[in-house]
C-alpha cells in the first residue's frame, strides 16, 4: 500500500465518500441529514438497537465463552489433582 500523504488522503476522502452514500441509503428516508451518521450508521439507542450490557446487565459472547473455558480449564486441573 501506499503511503504518500497526498494517497492517504484521497483514499480518507474516498473512504468518507462512500460513508455518507451508504448513510444516505440506509437512514436517509428518515432523516434529513443522513451524513450526520456516516461515521457510526447508528441512528437509535434504544433497548432494541442498543448495547445490551447497558440496558440488561447482560454479559457479552465473548464474556460468556471465556467463562466456559476457565470453568473448563478449572475442572481439567482439579481432574489432574485428583489422579
Amino acid at each position: 500500500m501506499r503511503q504518500d500523504p497526498a494517497y492517504r488522503h484521497a483514499l480518507r476522502r474516498r473512504n468518507n465518500a462512500l460513508r455518507k452514500k451508504r448513510a444516505r441509503r440506509l437512514v436517509g428516508a428518515y432523516y434529513t441529514n443522513p451524513e450526520h451518521f456516516a461515521d457510526h450508521l447508528q441512528h437509535c439507542s434504544c433497548a432494541g438497537c442498543g448495547n445490551p450490557r447497558r440496558h440488561f446487565g447482560e454479559v457479552t459472547m465473548a464474556e460468556m465463552r471465556a467463562s466456559a473455558s476457565e470453568k473448563a480449564q478449572i475442572g481439567d486441573l482439579s481432574r489432574e489433582c485428583d489422579e
